[in-house]
């Protein structure tokens, strides 16, 4: 959907936020597609979680981080849990819920590239055509660091438990964190 010209793309991570957007989007006199999740979403947000069209959230920070998580929907629950569980080993994150995928949040992004220095895009969607390819287009355009990306492997969709299917297509807080090691050691190698 964001390869058409005008389109405006959201994909929201949770109930709250899914009403936030609908309420936004029903304002814009632009095309618009809402992409929405067929499972019951953990509640991330609340009500006073600022909402705006074009404009990525920080969900999880923390001083020196190494490394950027940069998600929208569903897998933003599991890029939560993976930046914790490595605090064990030292490795701090910051995690952006990039709800907007079309316009994309230029300034937020390119402010944590030069922060951390090294990202982690995740996505249940195609890895051709979705954020992943947004986000590395922006950064070869702009400021290149290294980035791993996590996302369907060019196969069409299939119907079963989300919890299954994640871990399936690799799209778990297992495969995140190991992600994150690998561009770590990108990073500094």
């Amino acid at each position: 959907m964001q390869t058409l010209p005008n389109m405006i793309v959201v994909a929201p991570c949770d109930y709250i936020e899914t009403k936030k957007a609908t309420i936004a989007l029903s304002q814009i006199n632009k095309p618009c597609y809402l992409r929405l999740q067929r499972s019951n979403l953990k509640t991330i947000t609340t009500n006073d979680t600022p909402f705006e069209i074009g404009k990525a959230n920080v969900l999880y920070q923390q001083d020196n981080t190494d490394v950027t998580i940069i998600s929208y929907g569903n897998p933003i629950y599991q890029a939560l849990e993976a930046a914790v569980d490595l605090e064990t080993e030292k490795i701090f994150c910051t995690v952006i819920n990039n709800h907007t995928i079309k316009p994309l949040d230029r300034e937020t992004l390119l402010h944590y590239a030069k922060q951390s220095k090294a990202f982690v895009v995740i996505e249940d969607h195609q890895k051709i055509g979705g954020l992943g390819s947004v986000v590395a287009q922006l950064l070869a355009e702009t400021y290149p660091i290294p980035i791993e990306f996590i996302a369907i492997n060019d196969l069409f969709g299939e119907t079963g438990n989300t919890e299954e299917l994640y871990k399936k297509h690799h799209l778990d807080k297992q495969t995140i964190k190991n992600a994150i090691r690998k561009v770590l050691k990108r990073k500094s190698g």
